[in-house]
């Protein structure tokens, strides 16, 4: 929340603005356990767009470009959650064997994420042992246990492997009902949880 304003201007402090700030932090972690997740490549065909992999690419030197101008923390923090938005979008298009260019291209700009937001105390925690721990908090919320789930997960992998797709929907939604979102990728299928933000 601290450096999403830049320092000469007032902060705006609000339940609403930590939920947010608390909301961006879950995204950072989630984006970077799921590329710790990624298996291992294959000698597939690269996904990732040349627009996406200079956008990735270019993540420090536009970073240290933003600390420098004024130590624009704000623009700065924006610039990871653009690069974590590409990084998203790009997991979920991941193929079962991805690519090794690609695997690496992420896992190497997960390290640089983690390192630029450490200069701000951010992403110290190990990314799964974070989603995890989160995951275990926001469930004593819900009528729903980790274990029912993962059956539910399991269920749902042996339809669809059954091409029986109507089942695997209908598990779907009834986890989207209890707040649980799937993310199917190449290491299988993750789940988290969908908040109602107020």
């Amino acid at each position: 929340l601290i450096f999403s304003t830049q320092y000469r201007n007032p902060l705006d402090f609000s339940a609403a603005a930590m939920r947010d700030a608390e909301a961006g932090l879950d995204r950072m972690y989630d984006c970077l356990a799921r590329i710790a997740g990624c298996g291992g490549g294959g000698g597939g065909k690269s996904i990732i767009s040349p627009k996406d992999r200079k956008k990735i690419e270019s993540l420090r030197p536009r970073f240290e470009s933003a600390m420098d101008n004024d130590f624009n923390t704000a623009r700065a923090l924006g610039l990871l959650f653009d690069t974590i938005k590409v990084l998203n979008k790009v997991v979920s298009m991941l193929p079962a064997q991805p690519a090794g260019d690609d695997l690496e291209l992420l896992r190497n700009a997960g390290d640089t994420v983690r390192e630029l937001a450490g200069l701000m105390g951010l992403l110290r925690d190990d990314p799964a042992v974070y989603v995890e721990r989160k995951k275990k908090m926001l469930l004593e919320g819900l009528d729903i246990t980790i274990e029912d789930i993962e059956k539910m997960i399991d269920d749902r992998a042996r339809a669809r492997a059954r091409k029986d797709w109507a089942t695997g929907d209908t598990i779907r939604d009834r986890l989207l009902e209890d707040g649980i979102e799937l993310h199917d990728g190449p290491g299988g299928t993750t789940w988290d949880i969908k908040l109602q933000r107020a």
